[in-house]
């Protein structure tokens, strides 16, 4: 599993379009961290678009997967399967914890928000597993995907938006509902994982490639 970590974390420099992926990956964190900070609401926008960052790594792996040259190699379920998902998984765990962290330095010096705590970590929780489950089906089946998320997202905001209007918070203590935050990012990451096997052998999506890979394919 380590091994497979450095092998993604090695790869990524020679992907396609690794500098606007870069780019693109410090304005998704910039603006989650602004909309966290702005933002008072359990579904926390800001955390989503601190959570969408671990999917640019996989991105960035699955332009490599698109090269002739891997599709002909002895690492080609490696880097479609496991490489991928240590990759995603380990960023989510890095980004949820500077959430974490964000929230509660947010909440020392704003107590008034410290209600709105302990659903807006869990929501965000929630938004990494479903993450995750996107991140497992989109390199194969990118707009079944993308509709599925959506669909999922939308009804899982409709939901935290409800606790927000009727002022209800979930009965959970603030360490209990880190650990269950931190179990949903690591269940999420294992059930990618089982997404990447049950998908492997089916082709891969060229609408989920950047435009340059796109032509190639």
């Amino acid at each position: 599993m380590i091994n497979d970590l450095k092998l993604g974390i090695k790869l990524l420099k020679y992907s396609a379009q690794l500098k606007t992926s870069i780019l693109m990956a410090v304005l998704f964190f910039l603006f989650g961290v602004l909309s966290t900070i702005f933002l008072d609401s359990p579904v926390s926008y800001g955390g989503l678009l601190i959570m969408v960052n671990a999917i640019w790594p996989v991105q960035l792996l699955y332009s490599i997967n698109a090269s002739t040259q891997v599709q002909s190699s002895s690492s080609k379920k490696k880097l479609q399967t496991s490489v991928p998902a240590m990759i995603h998984t380990g960023c989510e765990l890095i980004l949820y914890t500077i959430f974490i962290v964000l929230h509660l330095v947010l909440s020392h010096f704003h107590p008034e928000h410290t209600e709105l705590l302990v659903n807006t970590i869990l929501f965000t929780g929630i938004a990494a597993f479903l993450l995750a489950l996107y991140t497992g089906t989109a390199y194969k089946y990118f707009f079944l995907s993308i509709a599925l998320f959506f669909i999922t997202y939308l009804g899982f905001t409709m939901f935290g938006n409800y606790f927000t209007y009727n002022e209800f918070n979930i009965p959970l203590s603030l360490p209990v509902t880190i650990l269950i935050g931190y179990v949903l990012v690591i269940l999420g990451g294992l059930l990618q994982y089982l997404l990447y096997l049950l998908f492997y052998k089916h082709n891969l999506s060229k609408y989920a490639q950047c435009n340059t890979m796109r032509k190639c394919m």
